[in-house]
């Protein structure tokens, strides 16, 4: 199908990895453009990869189509076809949205190519990994302890710092929580905030019929980047070993785990002695996600006070607040504007274990008579503030400012 707008994403996120929370969210962008219609590519990019693909509408789903990834150790063929692929869209209906990663000279790259060189309308997402990585502190005891780990951590947090002054040469910036929308190197740039988004069922309740677990064990749920120091999970595990004795209950993990995360883990695990209870399950699909969710009885995102997630907003939690299932969260980030302690979810302050020990106590014994309600309250919570739907015309003419018809 032809479209007379196109949005075309570059990424060097593997669209194989379709549940992370990049990719979810930029499918929800898809889905929210479509609906102007507006076409939508997604182009996989890190020099040694490449593959283009379209989102398209498929049994009332918008998926990625498949399509081959070019990996080649001459990065310059794909930066040709990279150009190739492009650059024969009429520029006056065409924009570029570039999503960042880790891989922090790409950004210059794209910025260079798509903006200075071929004057293209490129977008960017400023997201909670940016600013984390310029503003965390490098200890000396780290470069004593480690120092190749030092020196890419430094040269990681130099080439962040400087990819910040290449801002104000983007067509515009989207950030996703209020801290990030007030950052310094963002102010007086043509910028939207679009929160953490979620695509809800049509008929505006909640899809899962609460307690209908029949087992004795309370099922808690963990689903994401399984990230030590990010999620606080050695807090929430210890938080769990302290209510063991009093309750039965199963906490299962599910995401991406590094290995350096995945030994932290089961050194934990092992340590509070939770070997019969907690289990890492691993990475599943994307289109799994939605049902996985509402077989536990409590979702969590214990996460801390960290800068990274000060500045972040869990993409998770609006996945978590549509599932049916009561949330148990932090007061980090966003998340206290939106979440009411009780009312549509569980929230405590962050690296308290204690607040976690209480909680989790609370919302075990207290379970029958407050879930089914705070779950509604989620539900309309997300309706009302994380339809993707909801900024279909705001991305629309963000995007194609001098184009809308």
């Amino acid at each position: 199908m032809r479209y007379k707008k196109n949005l075309i994403i570059i990424s060097s996120f593997n669209p194989k990895y379709n549940s992370v929370a990049a990719m979810q969210r930029l499918k929800l962008y898809a889905k929210a453009l479509l609906l102007n219609g507006v076409g939508v590519k997604y182009v996989y990019f890190n020099f040694w990869d490449y593959s283009i693909s379209n989102y398209i509408q498929s049994g009332g789903q918008v998926i990625l189509s498949k399509s081959r990834i070019n990996r080649t150790i001459f990065f310059y063929k794909n930066i040709r076809l990279l150009y190739m692929d492009l650059f024969f869209f009429d520029k006056r209906c065409t924009s570029y949205l570039f999503y960042p990663t880790h891989k922090f000279l790409i950004d210059s790259f794209i910025l260079l190519l798509f903006k200075i060189k071929n004057k293209r309308s490129i977008y960017y997402e400023l997201n909670e990994v940016r600013k984390y990585s310029v503003t965390t502190i490098y200890s000396i005891s780290l470069l004593l302890k480690s120092p190749l780990k030092f020196t890419k951590k430094f040269i990681k947090k130099s080439m962040a710092a400087f990819n910040e002054k290449l801002y104000k040469y983007y067509t515009g910036i989207i950030v996703i929580s209020s801290k990030l929308n007030n950052y310094p190197p963002t102010i007086g740039l043509n910028k939207i905030l679009i929160p953490i988004l979620c695509e809800l069922d049509s008929n505006g309740k909640t899809s899962k019929k609460i307690l209908e677990n029949n087992n004795n064990s309370f099922k808690i749920g963990f689903f994401g980047t399984v990230n030590i120091t990010k999620e606080n999970l050695d807090i929430f595990l210890s938080a769990l070993s302290k209510i063991k004795t009093k309750h039965d209950f199963i906490f299962d993990l599910f995401g991406i785990c590094a290995n350096e995360n995945k030994a932290s883990l089961m050194n934990f695990i092992t340590n509070y002695n939770l070997s019969d209870s907690v289990t890492y399950k691993g990475l599943i699909k994307g289109e799994d996600v939605k049902n996985r969710l509402k077989e536990y009885d409590l979702l969590v995102l214990p996460r801390g006070n960290t800068k990274q997630n000060m500045y972040g907003f869990s993409t998770k939690l609006a996945e978590y607040l549509v599932s049916g299932v009561p949330t148990l969260l932090t007061d980090v980030s966003d998340n206290s504007l939106y979440i009411k302690d009780n009312f549509n979810g569980f929230i405590i302050p962050p690296d308290n274990e204690q607040a976690f020990v209480k909680k989790l106590d609370y919302i075990i014994n207290n379970y029958e008579n407050i879930a089914e309600k705070i779950a509604q309250n989620a539900y309309n919570t997300a309706l009302r503030h994380f339809d993707y739907r909801n900024y279909s015309n705001l991305l629309t003419n963000f995007f194609f400012p001098d184009n809308n018809e």
